[in-house]
């Protein structure tokens, strides 16, 4: 069996989002972490361990994303980043193939968990507020 990469490819219009991120995941964990700015950005498939998304602002219909993002990186597991706090839209972000959901709002050691966790195969859903 192949081993996943401990890898998280961020793709967000929002540059210091991406760089907060990144630096935070450099320096806080051994999750090696590349930034581009949409998919059109990804030159060629590569498998990550995880795929982050920052969908804000949040389509309110379709998911195109992320059927698109699987296919880019061979079919890597993929989280959205949002700062939405809506059961609904995170089972319909889920049955559009996302793998877990992460909130703007938490603090980033708590995203890192989630990465970890998604990295490891699981999915993640948080629980609304």
């Amino acid at each position: 069996m192949q081993q996943v990469p401990k890898s998280a490819l961020i793709v967000s219009r929002h540059r210091l989002i991406a760089e907060m991120l990144t630096d935070y995941l450099v320096t806080r964990s051994d999750i090696r972490a590349e930034w581009v700015p949409d998919l059109d950005a990804v030159a060629q498939p590569k498998r990550y361990g995880v795929v982050l998304l920052d969908l804000d602002p949040m389509p309110t219909t379709n998911f195109p994303a992320i059927a698109r993002a699987k296919s880019l990186v061979m079919d890597s597991p993929v989280a959205v980043l949002t700062d939405a706090q809506d059961t609904e839209l995170f089972l319909r972000l889920v049955s559009a193939g996302a793998s877990g959901i992460l909130l703007k709002q938490r603090p980033l050691k708590s995203l890192v968990a989630v990465l970890m966790l998604m990295i490891a195969g699981e999915h993640y859903v948080p629980v609304e507020q």
